[in-house]
């Protein structure tokens, strides 16, 4: 079963979008026309050594890696 993902776009000032995965949070493409993005976003899978550390215990709720011994 697939599951459903999906993204942000950002808008840059060199008139580039960028293409944001919204779970494992990676800019995963960057192109001059939005519509190209599609195809980068149908093919990305996250990795889930990025997801374990985005969800691990040691993380503080302002994004920031902490040393377990300071939480």
């Amino acid at each position: 079963m697939t599951s459903f993902i999906s993204f942000a776009r950002r808008h840059n000032a060199d008139r580039t979008v960028d293409s944001i995965c919204t779970r494992c949070y990676q800019t995963i493409g960057r192109e001059h026309n939005e519509d190209t993005l599609c195809s980068v976003e149908q093919h990305h899978s996250c990795d889930p050594n990025c997801e374990r550390l985005l969800f691990s215990r040691d993380m503080r709720v302002t994004g920031v890696l902490a040393a377990p011994d300071t939480i």
